[in-house]
């Protein structure tokens, strides 16, 4: 997904533009609403996910949960 050019940062800039600032705060409170919430997982999926990322790092996939 390519990223909207008003949303990137140029050389030298020192403040964020209002269309900026304004992605970052959706971009927040996004990622927030998300750490708060107390909906169900799928956990098959998150545990698929782990292990990718263990594998992408080189490292073993940590044992898988029993339940």
């Amino acid at each position: 997904m390519e990223m909207d050019e008003a949303l990137r940062l140029r050389p030298g800039q020192e403040d964020l533009t209002p269309v900026q600032a304004a992605e970052l705060e959706r971009f927040c409170d996004e990622r927030i609403e998300g750490f708060l919430s107390t909906a169900a997982v799928d956990e098959p999926a998150v545990e698929e996910r782990l292990v990718h990322a263990y594998t992408a790092a080189g490292l073993p996939p940590p044992p898988r949960s029993t339940g």
